[in-house]
């Protein structure tokens, strides 16, 4: 947050909000996740801390490189990230 118009200067970050959703849209609590990035002149802070009550965790993301970047979640296995 936000999706667009974050500077490539290697500082300004981009919030990466996972939110861990069950088959029945319930919020799975208290789960350690990671995300991954393509592109190149990332730097990943991965979330530091588990899902909340709400299912989510959140990391940030910045780049020396301007480019699209395309987010999955790494852990846990089996689920999908669903850009808002």
């Amino acid at each position: 947050i936000p999706n667009s118009g974050v500077s490539a200067n290697g500082t300004t970050t981009a919030i990466v909000r996972i939110t861990l959703l069950d088959a029945f849209n319930n919020p799975i609590v208290g789960q350690s996740t990671t995300f991954t990035s393509t592109g190149t002149g990332n730097t990943l802070v991965q979330p530091g801390a588990v899902t909340d009550s709400n299912g989510q965790a959140e990391g940030t993301i910045a780049s020396t490189v301007a480019e699209t970047k395309t987010l999955a979640i790494a852990t846990p296995a089996g689920y999908s990230l669903n850009t808002v």
